[in-house]
């Protein structure tokens, strides 16, 4: 964080889970997920810019590709601020769901103690 406030860049992974405990449950694709609540919190403590990125490999060239949004708004809701990250998410997954890593189990942590993977 503190690299961050002196205007080095730093990257934020936010699609694990890290059970019911540390998340908010919010809307993800067609369900929910439990999700990190913090990214506004830590943008403001870096008093940093949020601008989300996603790798995609190209086939035809052989190359990465990155693409790039424009910063996010981060209000100081954090279910809201949660459901925005899962939202640049999804879109993009969307495009390309094959290079998503969905083998992390993102919806392992379920609201009602449901396993969706045993």
């Amino acid at each position: 964080m503190a690299s961050v406030r002196q205007g080095e860049m730093g990257y934020y992974l936010p699609d694990e889970d890290f059970g019911a405990e540390q998340s908010v449950f919010v809307d993800f694709f067609a369900t929910y997920k439990a999700t990190l609540p913090g990214l506004n919190k830590m943008a403001k403590l870096a008093k940093a810019v949020v601008i989300p990125m996603f790798p995609r490999y190209n086939a035809k060239s052989g190359k990465y590709e990155m693409e790039i949004h424009p910063a996010m708004v981060l209000g100081d809701e954090p279910e809201k601020s949660a459901r925005a990250m899962n939202e640049e998410i999804e879109s993009f997954v969307t495009p390309t769901p094959e290079q998503y890593v969905w083998i992390l189990q993102l919806l392992r942590t379920r609201k009602d103690s449901e396993d969706l993977y045993d």
